[in-house]
């Protein structure tokens, strides 16, 4: 017999947060969210993660969650996202729009241009201040302290260059107090290996 929504004939696919199995959440692992998650889903998901972890005898409080944002660096909000907007839309319809969905849950196939606009609205995309309020903003919320930042949205080798630049001189220096454990050595950016 197939759970309820699933066709019996075996069983579904694992999603952490959206399938009806835990099986990832009731083994401890730490979720990834998508770049598409706000932080309030996230902390939706890690909520949820959090009950079924718990009912299989883990410490959900114990599991370090990564996170995922798109990062932009510019002058001014407004450049970044410029820059991001004439990029973007065309490498997400042939890249993430040709995305097989596995998912029991049908999902509807999002605009390109839309998509980049939720982007740009939930990520540090902007100045360094920008980056970092947003980065802190989103740590608080959702107490993912580890976070994979998407440097590569414009496409473009030299502004990526750029944007991980900044990030380790004018970014990452003003988040290690808040960050850091008493006693970690965050490494710093060498311009010459970068």
């Amino acid at each position: 017999m197939g759970r309820a929504g699933s066709s019996g004939s075996g069983p579904s696919p694992s999603f952490p947060g959206r399938s009806p199995s835990p099986a990832p959440r009731s083994r401890g692992l730490p979720l990834l969210p998508g770049l598409h998650a706000n932080a309030a889903e996230q902390c939706d998901l890690i909520a949820r993660y959090a009950k079924v972890a718990a009912e299989h005898g883990h410490d959900p409080d114990r599991v370090e969650h990564i996170g995922t944002a798109l990062c932009h660096i510019a002058d001014s909000r407004a450049e970044a996202q410029a820059a991001l907007r004439v990029a973007m839309p065309a490498w997400i319809r042939t890249g993430v729009g040709g995305y097989v969905s596995v998912s029991p849950v049908p999902r509807p196939r999002r605009d390109a241009q839309d998509y980049v606009e939720h982007l740009l609205a939930i990520h540090p995309v902007g100045t360094p201040e920008q980056c970092v309020d947003r980065l802190r903003a989103t740590a608080e919320a959702t107490g993912i302290r580890h976070v994979l930042l998407m440097v590569e949205g414009t496409g473009n080798p030299q502004r990526t260059t750029e944007t991980v630049l900044r990030l380790g001189t004018e970014v990452a220096p003003r988040l290690r107090p808040e960050a850091a454990e008493p006693g970690m050595d965050c490494p710093s950016v060498d311009r010459d290996v970068v």
